[in-house]
């Protein structure tokens, strides 16, 4: 579908021309109906609204769908909740919370990078913690979990409604702890473990939904039915936007679920899930490179070793007695000679303008040169 060109505005384009003016709309037109047949955005409105038993108005509005699934799923167990808090609003003045984590890039170019990807990490962790307002026993405040591990003489008070019910110490805390089937999360909301609750549940029930649809949809893509493939296609992802979008309703306070408690202890949870992520695959890696990399390391920062072990020998000025060796001294064409072809650098400047295969290389004939 082409571009209808005119010149000046849309207005004078009616005024001067409405033939072209009227070719124009009916282009748009024809270019949203290939964008829908292409994306089926339509389709997925419609299928969002009905789960979520909404007018397609108010697809927009993630609370209003989100709400409405959740009350459908637990009329199905004849369970009421509880009405909406009256008079409450939105308008971004209060009900603040820690978002989501953005880790400061290190500047420089690296050569082995790779990409981890924790599967619906947010409705993953209100499932393991069993985050839902019905499982809230209280909140620790001052909560460090490292703090807690090494066993650091701390007193905690307990919270719960915003009113501090009692003080624990360490010890107190970790026998409450061992006598109980809890969690913590990272804000030190504590979560009762004993019964599944309503929002993990549901979390659940999506979950398992969409790894059955996605399980389909291939099965279809495979076997070539792209008219099925394409449906369960849209019904996962239906599925992926109920469970992406829970978590950021839980902190919106026209949500009749909302509490801002568990809001952030999904977040902060998740911080501190990517934070420790990163420090064990980085403890990993470079313990399975220590060794490369020391003996690399080792031999760049010491280019006496590399030309000893490449070929090259002192042959006049012998090594002053506690001084380094100085491969790059003016005249070093006098100091060494070379019976091999590897093209030495004659000066520190070309030697660190050295590419890093050229380094490994002469590390490696280095090591093959050993004795």
């Amino acid at each position: 579908i082409g571009k209808v060109e005119y010149d000046g505005s849309l207005d004078d384009l009616f005024k001067d021309d409405i033939d072209r003016f009227i070719e124009y709309n009916l282009n748009d037109v024809k270019i949203v109906v290939a964008l829908d047949d292409k994306l089926k955005l339509i389709d997925l409105a419609r299928a969002v609204s009905h789960l979520g038993r909404i007018p397609y108005e108010e697809v927009y509005y993630s609370s209003r769908y989100i709400e409405g699934a959740i009350l459908v799923y637990l009329k199905q167990l004849n369970l009421v909740t509880p009405n909406k808090k009256v008079g409450v609003t939105y308008d971004g003045s209060y009900g603040r919370f820690s978002g989501a984590y953005v880790k400061s890039p290190i500047p420089g170019r690296y050569d082995w990078v790779f990409d981890l990807d924790l599967t619906s990490m947010y409705p993953s962790i209100i499932m393991s913690l069993n985050i839902s307002p019905e499982t809230k026993i209280g909140k620790i405040n001052g909560w460090d979990a490292e703090e807690f591990i090494k066993g650091t003489t701390k007193t905690y008070s307990i919270e719960k409604e915003g009113k501090v019910i009692r003080h624990l110490s360490n010890g107190e805390l970790k026998d409450f702890m061992n006598k109980n089937n809890v969690s913590i999360s990272s804000n030190g909301v504590i979560y009762d473990l004993s019964k599944k609750g309503v929002i993990p549940a549901i979390l659940e029930k999506w979950f398992d939904a969409r790894v059955e649809y996605k399980s389909l949809a291939k099965k279809y893509g495979e076997e070539g039915d792209e008219k099925l493939h394409g449906y369960f296609n849209r019904r996962q992802h239906v599925q992926k936007i109920l469970l992406n979008s829970i978590y950021g309703v839980l902190g919106l306070t026209v949500f009749r679920f909302y509490d801002i408690d568990n809001a952030e202890a999904t977040t902060t949870t998740g911080v501190k899930l990517i934070q420790f992520t990163e420090k064990v695959t980085n403890s990993y890696y470079n313990k399975l490179l220590k060794d490369e990399n020391t003996r690399l390391k080792v031999q760049i920062n010491n280019p006496q070793v590399i030309l000893k072990k490449a070929g090259f020998v002192t042959t006049s000025t012998p090594l002053t007695e506690g001084v380094p060796f100085d491969a790059f001294r003016q005249d070093s064409s006098e100091i060494l000679k070379t019976d091999s072809n590897v093209n030495i650098p004659q000066s520190n400047e070309a030697f660190h303008a050295m590419s890093w295969d050229d380094i490994h290389d002469l590390a490696n004939m280095s090591k093959t040169g050993e004795n």
